[in-house]
């Protein structure tokens, strides 16, 4: 399969599952709160935004009106988790 042949995922398609999995909301994941019930979601929409779009760290941050800084923390944090627990 060649890449033209590749699904597009788009950020709003991780955003719908990954707020329908965590019980959130878009609203909630751009909001400042450092909540754990926001603070994962959050975290994991930035790990899969960065693994499985096109999307520049940039258009991710503008997307959850996050800084850039906090996309690739994010990114970093997940990738550990996901190393460390199989149920993420």
């Amino acid at each position: 399969m060649s890449d033209g042949d590749k699904p597009v995922v788009i950020l709003g398609d991780i955003s719908d599952v990954v707020t329908a999995h965590y019980g959130a909301s878009l609203v909630d994941l751009r909001r400042s709160r450092r909540t754990k019930d926001i603070v994962e979601p959050r975290q994991v929409f930035c790990y899969l935004a960065m693994k499985l779009t096109r999307s520049s760290t940039q258009q991710i941050s503008d997307f959850i009106q996050r800084e850039r800084t906090t996309v690739v923390a994010s990114r970093v944090k997940i990738a550990e988790e996901i190393a460390n627990d199989e149920e993420l």
